[in-house]
């Protein structure tokens, strides 16, 4: 009799820690588990994740891209040069770094993609420069100082001149009405001169 009462009490101990340890996996579990809230606003019931998941930033496109002609959309041109290089450029992105105060920016030249340090040049007062904010105005140079640089931008897209020892290129938008392709030339190239009323100073 006293034996199996040992017995039986062994049984129980058992029985209590194995309890014991099976409430500690749940909880574990439960911790490891997202946390939930729920939300009754509105009087309908709705379990909601309370657990922020990190959301990866979009990929940025190309500043620029060389296009062949064959890519190119159909519409009334600004200016056709004789020779020119034709580029897309993600314009929304380029004003976007330009207002956020970036201080190089990377440009085609009919000699390949140049980097130019830059500074703002815009002699506007504060009052118009919020009338017209898409209107800017850049000079720089290259990082090796051979090439310099003036660059504007309005309603009609970007305008660079780019000028070093008996050199100077020109981007401008190539359609009208369209600030998204450009063109890459000399100034020679473009019979009747500089793409836009005005200079550069």
């Amino acid at each position: 009799m006293k034996l199996n009462l040992n017995i039986l009490l062994l049984m129980a101990c058992v029985s209590c820690s194995s309890s014991k340890k099976n409430m500690e996996a749940q909880v574990e579990t439960r911790e490891k588990q997202p946390a939930v809230e729920i939300n009754t606003a509105g009087g309908a019931e709705e379990v909601v994740n309370a657990v922020q998941r990190p959301v990866e930033a979009p990929t940025s496109q190309p500043l620029w891209e060389q296009k062949p002609p064959t890519a190119l959309p159909s519409g009334e041109k600004r200016i056709e040069p004789n020779t020119y290089s034709a580029y897309a450029c993600a314009y929304d992105q380029l004003t976007a770094a330009l207002d956020a105060g970036a201080t190089t920016i990377s440009l085609p030249t009919t000699s390949g993609m140049v980097s130019f340090n830059i500074q703002n040049s815009n002699t506007m007062s504060e009052s118009l420069a919020a009338k017209f904010p898409n209107i800017r105005s850049y000079k720089g140079e290259s990082e090796d100082g051979s090439l310099r640089l003036r660059l504007d931008t309005n309603d009609d897209g970007f305008f660079a001149e780019v000028s070093g020892t008996n050199r100077k290129e020109l981007i401008a938008p190539l359609f009208k009405g369209d600030s998204r392709h450009y063109a890459v030339y000399k100034e020679e190239d473009l019979d009747g001169g500089t793409p836009r009323d005005g200079s550069y100073e």
